[in-house]
């Protein structure tokens, strides 16, 4: 997914028809001779000049040593391997190897097609308080005293078109493609929840700001910006938004999101009753202890608290009850 993993200089591609032999070599191999569900990632039809070549792998229809197997059908010069993706050279071009699962399939396929299409979008669901990733558009829920802690991400739905839908961009485009990269650039613009101000590297975190730095499509959306936005200063933060509102909406798009978020939020606020009585300060105190003795005291009374599924019980116990009870089963 872009970058040199190997170990030596791999070539650049400057020819399409070239590169989409190269590309329809290696998906023979995957799928004809292996039996493998694969396809490669599409990009925008005008483009001349490639650094790497990404496939995206079905998961469910691999060999348990899909490495091995790899490895041993194109015989390459060098490999780096990286939780689910794999590079290699093949003909001296960069091959990335991108696993998904067959229930992820559809979404990862659109989502890393088209270029930086899918983050560019991703920017849009951040700004409504989603996530929108290879695997899903997914709720991020966040600590009502602290919004900087997630404290979990609740999916809403695998469904591509659905979940584009509910961004506020039309399914179609992700099928059909894009020319240039300026039709990618103007597509994002047409959410009626987009804001360009949330691609300004002063409103990105510091990894992401190294990392989009380097992404030429991502530094040609910021000249797309500036030449279409002019008023925009290059220092403003994004426009506010009720992120209320877009939760209430996905509440009534997806009922079963709203059945696993009602689920998510009374987990929480069972685990927060429970630490008011089970925590640190109180354990250490009751025992005398403190430090790594307190950590692996508390862990082992969690691990028997969790057994018998005793959290109800002990946020009901008055202060005198839980002490006793934490001693009985801190013996």
């Amino acid at each position: 997914m872009g970058g040199n993993a190997l170990n030596f200089q791999t070539r650049r591609v400057e020819s399409s028809a070239e590169f989409r032999t190269l590309v329809g070599e290696v998906l023979h191999t995957l799928t004809r001779e292996l039996g493998w569900h694969a396809a490669a990632v599409r990009w925008y039809h005008t483009k001349e000049s490639f650094g790497d070549m990404d496939i995206l792998v079905d998961s469910d229809t691999i060999d348990p040593n899909w490495v091995d197997v790899v490895l041993e059908k194109f015989r390459p010069k060098d490999h780096f391997k990286n939780g689910p993706y794999l590079s290699f050279d093949y003909k001296d071009v960069q091959v990335d190897l991108i696993l998904a699962p067959a229930k992820e399939f559809e979404f990862s396929y659109y989502y890393f097609a088209w270029n930086d299409l899918g983050n560019f979008v991703g920017r849009t669901a951040h700004r409504l308080g989603f996530k929108f990733g290879h695997d899903g558009l997914w709720y991020v829920l966040r600590d009502p005293k602290d919004y900087s802690r997630v404290i979990k991400e609740i999916l809403v739905t695998q469904s591509f078109d659905t979940a584009v839908n509910f961004l506020g961009y039309r399914g179609e485009p992700f099928k059909f493609g894009f020319d240039t990269p300026e039709d990618i650039y103007r597509f994002v613009t047409t959410s009626p929840y987009f804001d360009p101000r949330q691609f300004l590297l002063v409103n990105r975190s510091y990894t992401a700001r190294v990392r989009d730095k380097k992404r030429k499509m991502y530094t040609g959306m910021l000249e797309f910006i500036r030449q279409n936005y002019p008023e925009i200063p290059e220092n403003c933060e994004p426009l506010p938004i009720d992120r209320g509102e877009h939760l209430t909406r996905a509440f009534n798009d997806f009922p079963e999101f709203k059945e696993r978020y009602n689920s998510t939020m009374n987990e929480f606020h069972l685990e927060c009753k429970f630490k008011e009585k089970f925590n640190g300060k109180f354990v250490g105190k009751l025992f005398g202890i403190q430090g790594k003795e307190l950590g692996e005291c508390m862990a082992q009374m969690r691990q028997t608290i969790e057994r018998y599924d005793l959290r109800q019980f002990i946020i009901d116990l008055d202060e005198r009850q839980a002490k006793e009870f934490f001693i009985l089963i801190a013996e």
